[in-house]
Order: C-alpha cells, then sequence, then structure tokens
C-alpha cells in the first residue's frame, strides 16, 4: 500500500470521510459478491460492478480531500486523475479487480487514510499507457512509457526487450517497432541533432573501456553534481538551457533539487532556484523509491508554478542507473533505465537534449494567451450585448414594460407572447415563431428590432398580421406548495443570525428530501460535496436555514478572469457529479440558482426542488408537464449555458441570444450545448476538458 507522507495524513485528518461512504457499502458489496476471477463478462455481473464503482469514484471526487491531496502522478490534486478514471469507467473501460482493494477497504469501514492510500495505489496502477494526445509529439524526444509502482509489479521491472516495441508509442514522428532505433531517429529529426553528435564526438575521450573514467566512484551526489556541472562548463556553457543544483535549507521556496535546467541567463543564481524557472528537473539517489517520492514534489511545485506548462522533462541516476520521464499533468511516463557506462551515447545524448530543447519541446504551451486577452475579450463581449440589448424594442430600456410573457408550441415551432403596456386591461400582445434566419427568429435573437405596430400582432418568418382575438396573458399555474409540517419537524431549529443565514420558504418535500440525501440522510449531516448548498434546519417560524453567500449579482460583475471561470465551472462540474450519484437530476442549473463565496473561490449549487425547471435542451418537452424528460445530459446541456452566464455577468433576455464564448471556454460551451444527449461529454470528460485550461496570469509592471 502506498506510503502516505505526512502532509497528506494532515489533509486526510482535516477532512474525514465520517458517514460519506456509507450509501456505497451495499452495491460494493454486491459487486464482490458477484466477482469470480476471469468470470465478469456476465452483463450483469458487469453493470452492478461498473456502477458501484462509478459512484464511488463520483463520490471520492466531490470529497474535499480529493482537491487538497497531490497526485501519485504529479498533478496537483487527485480529483482530476480520478475523474478520467471515471471517464474510462463509464465509457465501458472497465475491469474489476483493479478496484478490490479500494472496495473491500470501503466495504469494511477501514480507517480513512487506508482508503486513500488504496486510492493513491490505483492511480498509480491504471496509469495510462499512452501518453494523452494533448502532449504534443515533438516533446518526446526520448522513448517513454508507463512505469507501475504499485505494490502487485514491485519486483517485476519488465525486460528490455519487452519494453522496446513500446517505445514512442502513440507518436507520430516516431516508429514505435524498436525503442533504441526511435530513439536515434527522434534525435536526428530535431534541429540541434547534428550539435548533440558533434559533443558527443568530442567527449568520446572521456569514454574508456566501456566507462566514463571520471564519473565518480561511488557516485556520491555532491561528487556527481560536480562532475556533471564540469561536463557542462567544457561543452554545453553556451547552450540556451544551463544545469544548476541548489542547497537545502529552511526555505520552501528555494526547497533541495539535486539538478535542474532553467535558461541560460547570466543574472541567474546557480544556487537558489525559483519554480517558475525550472525547466528540467533531476534527482540523483541511492534508492529508487525515494527518488520517486521527491521528484513527486518537485513536478508538483512546477506545475503549480508554470500555469502555462503542458508537461515536464524529469530524469533519475541512481548509482550508475538513468531513467527518463515525462510528467503530464495526467500522469508520468518513462523510458526504460539504462546504464550511462553501457551507453555512454544514449547518456551524452540525453544529457545534451535537455539544454537544447526549445519551449516546446520542454512542454511550454506556446499558443497560450495571456489573461489580460481574455478579460479584454469579456469586457467587450459584455459591452457589446449591453448596447444591443439596451437599443432593443423588444423589452425595457428601449421596449415598452413587459406584464407577462408565455411560450407554447404550436406543430413543430415554438411561439414567444409578450404582453406590454398600453393602457388597456390585458396589455398589447405580440407574438413571435421562433424561426432562425427570419424577422421573427432574428427579433428574438435580437439581431432585428421589433416595428413599432398598433394594436395585437403576430410575426412569424416575415410575415405580419394582426391578431382579431388575442390571447389574454396565461394564467399563473397552480403548483401549490406541500405541507411540510411532518418532514420540517425532523429538523433541528437553528437560532437565525442574518449575518451567517439565509432563510427561504420551503414549499417542497422534494427539495428537502435531496438536501438531506446530499448531506448524508441527516442534518446539519455531512455534505457530499462543498459545491452543493447544506441545510442547516430551520428556524422557529419553520423557514429552511442555510448558510449565508453572495446572490450571482453581487459577483459576476466583477469577475472576467480565466483563473475564476475555471475554478467555478470545475466546482460546478464536482458538484453535479455528487447530485447525479445520488440519483438526483437538477434540472433547473442556471446563474440564479448559484451562490457564491465573497472572496469568489466558491460556487455553490442551490435549489434541488427536482420540479419544474430549463427547458433549453432540444430534448424537452417544452409543453407545461412536470416530467418533461430531464436527464443528467439535459443538465450538461444547462451547465453550458451557464458558463456564458458567468463569462457575461447576467442572464440573457431571451434564451435565444446567441452570446459567442472566447477561448479558452468556446469548445466546452459548443460541447455541453450539442443537440444530441449522447453526444454531449460525460461530466468525467468535461472535467478533463476544464481542468487542463492553462491560466497566465499578468505579471504587475512596475
Amino acid at each position: 500500500m502506498a506510503n502516505l507522507s505526512q502532509d497528506d495524513l494532515d489533509v486526510i485528518a482535516e477532512h474525514p470521510f465520517n458517514q460519506d461512504l456509507d450509501h456505497l457499502r451495499d452495491p460494493l458489496q454486491q459487486a464482490e459478491t458477484d466477482y469470480k476471477p476471469h468470470s465478469l463478462s456476465h452483463p450483469r455481473h458487469h453493470a452492478v460492478a461498473n456502477d458501484a464503482v462509478s459512484r464511488l469514484l463520483a463520490t471520492l471526487i466531490a470529497h474535499k480531500a480529493a482537491l487538497a491531496l497531490p497526485s501519485p502522478t504529479g498533478h496537483d490534486h487527485i480529483a482530476s486523475n480520478l475523474s478520467t478514471l471515471l471517464a474510462h469507467v463509464r465509457d465501458g473501460h472497465f475491469d474489476y479487480e483493479p478496484y478490490r482493494a479500494l472496495s473491500r477497504l470501503v466495504i469494511t469501514q477501514a480507517p480513512d487514510a487506508d482508503i486513500w492510500a488504496a486510492v493513491f495505489d490505483l492511480l498509480t496502477t491504471l496509469s495510462p499507457t499512452t501518453p494523452p494526445t494533448t502532449i504534443a509529439p515533438s516533446i518526446h524526444a526520448f522513448p517513454i512509457l508507463t512505469s507501475s509502482s504499485s505494490s502487485s509489479q514491485q519486483g517485476a521491472e519488465p525486460t528490455r526487450e519487452s519494453v522496446q516495441g513500446r517505445c514512442f508509442e502513440g507518436t507520430r514522428t516516431c516508429s514505435p517497432q524498436n525503442g533504441d532505433a526511435s530513439f536515434s531517429q527522434c534525435l536526428e529529426e530535431k534541429p540541434w541533432a547534428k550539435r548533440v553528435e558533434e559533443i558527443y564526438k568530442a567527449m568520446k575521450e572521456r569514454d574508456g573501456n566501456g566507462r566514463w573514467t571520471e564519473f565518480p566512484q561511488p557516485p556520491r551526489v555532491d561528487a556527481v553534481c560536480d562532475w556533471w556541472l564540469d561536463l557542462q562548463d567544457r561543452f554545453l556553457s553556451t547552450e540556451r538551457g544551463l544545469y544548476y543544483t541548489s542547497t537545502s535549507n529552511n526555505n520552501p521556496s528555494t526547497r533541495h533539487i539535486d539538478l535542474f535546467v532553467k535558461p541560460n541567463n547570466a543574472q541567474s543564481s546557480k544556487l537558489v532556484h525559483d519554480w517558475k524557472d525550472v525547466q528540467v528537473v533531476g534527482e540523483l539517489k541511492k534508492s529508487t523509491d525515494k527518488t520517486l517520492r521527491q521528484m513527486r514534489s518537485h513536478v508538483s511545485q512546477v506545475f503549480s508554478n508554470q500555469p502555462t506548462r503542458r508537461s515536464l522533462h524529469t530524469f533519475s541516476l541512481a548509482g550508475n542507473e538513468m531513467r527518463t520521464w515525462v510528467h503530464h499533468r495526467s500522469g508520468p511516463y518513462s523510458s526504460t533505465a539504462f546504464n550511462v557506462h553501457q551507453e555512454p551515447e544514449r547518456f551524452i545524448r540525453t544529457l545534451a537534449a535537455y539544454v537544447m530543447m526549445d519551449d516546446e519541446e520542454l512542454g511550454l504551451d506556446t499558443s497560450i494567451e495571456r489573461d489580460e486577452h481574455f478579460v479584454q475579450a469579456v469586457s467587450q463581449l459584455r459591452a457589446n450585448y449591453q448596447r444591443v440589448r439596451d437599443r432593443a424594442r423588444l423589452v425595457p430600456p428601449a421596449g415598452r414594460p413587459v406584464i407577462d410573457q408565455s411560450v407554447d408550441v404550436v406543430g413543430e415551432v415554438v411561439h414567444h407572447a409578450y404582453w406590454y403596456e398600453d393602457g388597456s386591461s390585458h396589455g398589447q400582445c405580440i407574438r413571435l415563431a421562433d424561426i432562425p434566419g427570419t424577422l421573427s427568429g432574428d427579433i428574438l435573437r435580437l439581431r432585428r428590432d421589433l416595428p413599432v405596430l398598433d394594436g395585437d400582432h403576430e410575426i412569424t418568418g416575415d410575415q405580419i398580421r394582426r391578431l382579431e382575438y388575442a390571447p389574454e396573458p396565461p394564467p399563473v399555474f397552480d403548483d401549490p406548495p406541500e405541507d411540510l409540517a411532518g418532514i420540517l419537524d425532523l429538523l433541528p431549529v437553528v437560532d437565525v443570525n442574518p449575518d451567517q443565514h439565509f432563510v427561504k420558504k420551503g414549499r417542497y418535500e422534494s427539495e428537502i428530501r435531496n438536501l438531506l440525501k446530499c448531506q448524508g440522510g441527516s442534518c446539519p449531516g455531512v455534505p457530499i460535496s462543498p459545491h452543493i448548498i447544506q441545510l442547516l434546519g430551520r428556524s422557529s417560524n419553520g423557514e429552511l436555514v442555510f448558510e449565508r453567500f453572495e446572490p450571482r449579482y453581487i459577483i459576476l460583475a466583477f469577475v472576467r478572469t480565466v483563473d475564476v471561470y475555471r475554478n467555478w465551472i470545475l466546482q460546478l462540474i464536482s458538484g453535479l457529479q455528487a447530485l447525479h450519484s445520488l440519483g438526483i437530476v437538477h434540472r433547473d442549473l442556471r446563474i440564479d440558482n448559484l451562490l457564491f463565496s465573497a472572496d469568489c473561490t466558491k460556487v455553490i449549487i442551490c435549489d434541488l426542488e427536482e420540479r419544474w425547471g430549463n427547458r433549453l435542451a432540444p430534448e424537452i418537452s417544452r409543453h407545461p408537464v412536470l416530467e418533461a424528460g430531464w436527464t443528467e445530459k439535459s443538465d450538461i446541456y444547462d451547465l453550458g449555458h451557464v458558463i456564458k452566464g458567468l463569462i457575461y455577468g447576467n442572464a440573457p433576455i431571451t434564451n435565444l441570444v446567441e452570446w459567442p464564448v472566447p477561448p479558452p471556454f468556446r469548445g466546452i460551451v459548443e460541447a455541453c450545448t450539442r443537440e444530441f444527449p449522447d453526444d454531449r461529454p460525460s461530466l468525467a470528460e468535461l472535467w478533463v476538458m476544464v481542468d487542463r485550461i492553462q491560466v497566465v496570469q499578468c505579471e504587475t509592471e512596475e
């Protein structure tokens, strides 16, 4: 089982499971009972296990500790890795066997630390076998292969022959047939390959009888660093990058790295490093296990301080054995280990390549624009919309006050009716048919203005006709509140403090039951997600009591940065994953049903009535019925519109207004709002898409 650091244990103690996993024990026990090794292909057994594991992963993703524990694969937290795993499980790439250890710990109510250690083991065991497609092929200067460090594979190091055929798997520029041949081929394709060859020829005189004659024996860290830097002074001192070493002290910002590459800058300190400048990390240790633990910490620091970085090259030297790594944000990939004396050319090519790579080859995303450009784009979009909105006669201020409005379906066409104040008892009625590309459709989308008309009219396409018998404003739909006396009696009475709480009148039992389900069945209970509103109890006069947060109109007007939107969207995905894991479809996800912390770091989903809701998704019935076909996929469609609302800081005056969304969120909105539900991504897939968004903060000019 994984060895957790003291920091990990502190996080786990701070965020205990309590009863969060109780609802999973029965389905996991059923999966365990049904399981027979090599016989899980029976559809029923497979479905039971798949569902149980999916629910387990979703619950872990939503847990606070998952966002605080560093990933064993180099990411800043494990929630993203779990989401990727969940996506694979739901897509059918599933075998129950790797999950058994974790499942049995949950069933037996093992200590939290043991459960999280099993999660670490699981993520390490199920690391991808090929690099994600988002890694540019040009950065793979060395043969790479996923290497498992799970306990089941300790001591079972792959043979050289078994690995060579898989080197460079998944890259476009190198042949996967032979690892060593691919390595040479890739180096030959680099602009700096000839320079590497010249350096190797110049160094060959130091290689005698298959050994580096001056290489320290025994290879103590300080001696190897001195040998390495002396080699650099002789042959690599003019390259675009240089190797440095750092010293240990009590300052975390200068935590010890044995060797690292940073830009060749005469003003840079050769001893003190800044994580923002580190381009390659090297560890020199006696123990491979200790090397990997230290490497994990360094990789996390680099990714945290370099938001544009897509991947990071690292290497380890344990005695005379070297191994190269590429850490993507979704996991690490490594080459086979090799002996620096037995393969001197490979050693020198590797050593030289790290200081010659360009930014893209080093793993930096050179296509990312600075955050200031995004802020400017959002400001311009908001200004453009407000300008169109203010001059449109469909609504005030340019138009007359609207008394009422309704939506109905005639045949296959949706009609929007507006009743405007005109001094009469029922007002002037204007009906607009939603026919895109015509006058009526353009008016609804604020592309063209509503004509000045006297009396009641209907605009269908490009045709304007007077209504002889205009409809009356729609009656208020009668959906009376339920008697909640019985269920309210189950809630504790809270002494309401207006500075800390907000209250609302409960209308339906479904909302209270859903809230209780999201917090372990009790009140105040333990929330399944920090991004779902927590019911604290009831007030003395029977109102529902919640923690006070800020409404969207207080917060959204002032937020325009990528990092805040990205964090909010990830939190919304996490909240929806928790709801869906409990079988709850929100139905009414929109920015008016979101609350925010005053410091903009947290967003909370509220209004869990699960009755009436949005009818934006194409598959949802437009007729006024309670069961209109809402599903998890319609929640995802609504999430796309929520992202638009967050960016624009408002809700559109009609749902047909087309709001362009700037990169990097454009593709995410387009994916969420695809016409057919099956074409929309899962929440786990969305998490990965959003998590990969890189943020470049603007530096303040002095």
